[in-house]
């Protein structure tokens, strides 16, 4: 794509950790390091965050017609 744009420009990638347990992103870091390309992982805390708050407040609540 580089050799065909008329335009300079790179490729980044960028990950959004959730924050939950048990994420492995050294498939990506690997895959990004094979073909030059920038990696940056941004943690967060949504994971933590949407589970407080789904305990607080119902998705879905049912409702029937009759």
């Amino acid at each position: 794509m580089q050799q065909h744009a008329p335009f300079k420009f790179e490729f980044e990638a960028c990950t959004i950790n959730y924050g939950m347990e048990d994420e492995n992103y050294s498939y990506l870091r690997d895959h990004c390091q094979e073909h030059n390309i920038k990696h940056t992982i941004y943690n967060t805390n949504i994971y933590k965050v949407a589970n407080e708050t789904l305990e607080k407040t119902p998705l879905f609540v049912p409702t029937f017609l009759e």
